[in-house]
């Protein structure tokens, strides 16, 4: 008789923390991991960034740049890898 292994199946990172919903706050959409927008979908991709949420109020970016892109400049790389955008009189801000 074969043997099967079990594995152990850990919290999910989306069970953790929840991607919002369209009413989300800043500070919701601040309380949310960086590692779980980058798991999020995808919903357009901008030139090095992909758009992982959107309501009328905000936007998230998740960038695909490189630490080697900032020339090793860490400070700026991880200041870029997730921007919160806020809409204030028809213009995106970065919240």
């Amino acid at each position: 008789m074969a043997t099967t292994k079990r594995h152990k199946v850990g919290r999910s990172l989306r069970s953790a923390h929840k991607i919002p919903g369209s009413n989300a706050t800043l500070a919701d959409l601040r309380r949310v991991p960086r590692l779980e927008w980058e798991a999020a979908p995808t919903l357009s991709s901008g030139h090095t960034d992909n758009l992982k949420y959107e309501s009328p109020r905000y936007r998230v970016w998740s960038s695909r740049m490189t630490l080697a892109d900032y020339d090793g400049d860490r400070k700026a790389f991880n200041d870029e890898r997730l921007v919160i955008e806020e809409n204030k009189n028809g213009r995106w801000e970065r919240a």
